[in-house]
Parts: C-alpha cells; sequence; structure tokens
C-alpha cells in the first residue's frame, strides 16, 4: 500500500501505558459529577475521573464502576458495573454514532423520538 508504513507491534506494546506497572484497576463509587468530570470513592481514597472513549453509558451518583488509574494521578471510568438507582440506562458519546447491521429491531411498550432534524433513505418502505 503506497504511503503506508509497518509498525512494530512488539515495540508499540513495550511503549504502551497498558505495561506500566504503576497502573490499577480498581471498583469506585461515584460520589459526584459535573459535565465532563466525575468525583469518586474507593478502598484507595477519592479519585477524579473522565470517561473512557469505550464507555457510552454515562454513570449516575451512587453507581459502582471499574477505574483505571495511571502512576500519575490520571484515572479513567472503564465501566459501569452496578446502578446503584432506577435511572435509565442512558448512552452518550461525543461524536457522531453508527449503528452497522443487516437487521436493526427495536422492541419497546413505548418509543418516544425527541429530534431537531431527521433525514430518511429507503430502498422500500412497508
Amino acid at each position: 500500500m503506497p504511503g503506508h508504513q509497518p509498525i512494530n507491534i512488539d515495540n508499540e506494546i513495550k511503549s504502551n501505558s497498558f505495561s506500566d506497572t504503576n497502573s490499577e484497576l480498581i471498583t469506585a463509587f461515584i460520589a459526584m459529577k459535573s459535565k465532563s468530570v466525575y468525583r469518586l470513592s474507593s478502598s484507595l481514597g477519592a479519585h477524579n475521573a473522565d470517561l473512557a472513549f469505550s464507555c457510552m453509558t454515562v454513570p449516575e451518583v451512587g453507581d459502582k464502576v471499574l477505574l483505571c488509574c495511571e502512576g500519575d494521578g490520571e484515572c479513567t471510568i472503564l465501566a459501569v458495573l452496578k446502578r446503584h438507582s432506577n435511572a435509565p440506562h442512558s448512552l452518550k458519546t461525543d461524536r457522531e454514532l453508527i449503528i452497522s447491521n443487516d437487521e436493526l429491531s427495536i422492541q419497546s411498550k413505548k418509543f418516544t423520538v425527541k429530534i431537531n432534524e431527521i433525514d430518511l433513505a429507503a430502498k422500500k418502505w412497508k
């Protein structure tokens, strides 16, 4: 492939922060949240954290989460492990969301859509 530069995977893995022995995975509880920063409490103390790119479930106060803390004190919420309340399961992303599949079904007793603009295209309407 023109312009494609192969990489040495072994060197990439060695230089990646996952090889940092100072990183820890711990469970913690959401104590407070603002727009993009969460305050957490764990057996190791208090932490500030943001959400991992792959964590689309929005944590709520009281939720139990999986937290990755780096040696420099930077912490990231990797997953919501347990919901504390009956709050809805809310998904959020900071960019366009694309769901690709041959078939998509939504089954619900009630379906509400709130939207500013819609663009629908179909080869066939039933």
